[in-house]
């Protein structure tokens, strides 16, 4: 009898562990309505076309608010929506920081525990992840309720949400649109090669970057291919003697109808969004596997050499560099004249946009490898040591 009662223990024990496994509850009903406000920060690089922009400047120097000590190092990127924070863990956790109150208002285990990158609508969550059955997953945040998940692959990019739909670029060869509402696939574009470069949109171009070098523009609407940017061809290539070799692990950014992008062939190239045709191509010294960030007038990449370069945007002309005493370790994001980025040596710099000087500086306790994101007054970012790091002015005012 005593073993009977053990087995039937230990299956009790197993069932409730998948079944918890499997809940369909996050566990977010308490947060509140999640309306879009123009100061989020919903996605990676801020908004579809990625290009990590806010016309307003911080009033520096920045104060340390609040620091949190996470269970894990946190994910690329964060996302902001109406005051909270959504920092998602390599440990396959996610917790939500209200900022008004500067607490982790929600820290909850994802399915299966595995990592994700997230993206916020309105009050949808969307989570990504490159492991698990199902790897693409639509939470209400009013909720906390699962509202389907699917099997889009293995996705190692971040998702991109615009209006009722979700764009994924998964590493294994494929990009997919499924329709935000109930998860429905509505189309499915096969490409040639791996894809580790998170898609970008505008316009109704849908662009991404390929191992292979290759730059892809898509139809949003219907998945077709409207061109595909080669960069041994043109007539650039009778300026280079040694042959592209380089592919993309960058995220393209957009600003108006031009692409920016960078590459592991130490190149930094500006193509046409409508026509997939080469503007201007610049070295980049080294690797560029970060993001870019752009405003109207400027371009500002980083490369593994160590240099934050910027750039014009029309001619691709260097107007300033700043050389960092380590790797570059994020993306760079611009508020008004300022740069903020984070750098393997703990260091997370401002620069002035338009001259490259450092206008602040703040030693953190890790490696940077979180990209910095921006909240209202807020500058948010982590570090390796599974802190993450909330600054703001010391009035807590916007600067003009």
């Amino acid at each position: 009898m005593k073993r009977l009662n053990f087995h039937f223990f230990l299956f009790a024990v197993i069932l409730l562990a998948i079944i918890n496994g499997g809940c369909s509850k996050f566990a977010f009903r308490k947060m509140d309505g999640q309306q879009q406000n123009k100061l989020n920060w919903p996605q990676a690089g801020g908004g579809i076309e990625r290009a990590s922009h806010r016309p307003y400047s911080m009033a520096l120097p920045l104060e340390e608010k609040k620091r949190f000590k996470m269970s894990s190092a946190l994910g690329q990127n964060l996302v902001a929506s109406n005051g909270y924070v959504f920092a998602p863990t390599l440990d396959g956790r996610l917790a939500a920081i209200n900022l008004q109150q500067m607490r982790i208002q929600v820290r909850k285990k994802l399915p299966q525990a595995h990592e994700a990158a997230c993206a916020i609508a309105d009050s949808s969550m969307v989570l990504a992840r490159r492991f698990g059955v199902n790897t693409l997953l639509h939470y209400n945040l009013r909720t906390g309720k699962l509202l389907w998940d699917v099997n889009a692959g293995d996705i190692a990019t971040e998702p991109l949400i615009a209006d009722t739909v979700i764009y994924c670029a998964a590493l294994y060869n494929h990009v997919d649109a499924y329709r935000r509402s109930d998860g429905l696939r509505l189309w499915q574009y096969r490409t040639p090669a791996q894809l580790r470069s998170s898609p970008a949109l505008a316009n109704g171009v849908l662009v991404v970057g390929m191992d292979n070098g290759f730059l892809l523009g898509l139809d949003a609407r219907t998945g077709s291919k409207k061109w595909e940017f080669d960069p041994n061809k043109g007539d650039v290539e009778k300026q280079h003697s040694v042959p592209f070799t380089g592919g993309i692990q960058a995220t393209p950014i957009i600003r108006g109808k031009t692409v920016f992008i960078g590459t592991i062939g130490e190149e930094f190239i500006a193509v046409n969004l409508l026509t997939g045709e080469e503007k201007w191509r610049v070295p980049a010294g080294s690797k560029v596997i970060h993001a870019a960030a752009s405003n109207d007038t400027l371009v500002i990449f980083g490369a593994n050499d160590g240099l934050m370069r910027a750039v014009d945007a029309e001619t691709g002309a260097l107007q300033w560099e700043f050389r960092a005493s380590s790797v570059i370790g994020t993306s760079p994001v611009i508020m008004g004249h300022q740069v903020f980025f984070g750098a393997l040596n703990h260091a997370l710099y401002c620069l002035d946009l338009r001259d490259g000087a450092v206008l602040w500086q703040y030693a953190l306790e890790g490696r940077i490898r979180t990209n910095p994101i921006v909240w209202e007054n807020y500058l948010i970012t982590a570090c390796e040591d599974n802190l993450l790091y909330i600054f703001a002015s010391a009035d807590s005012n916007l600067a003009p």
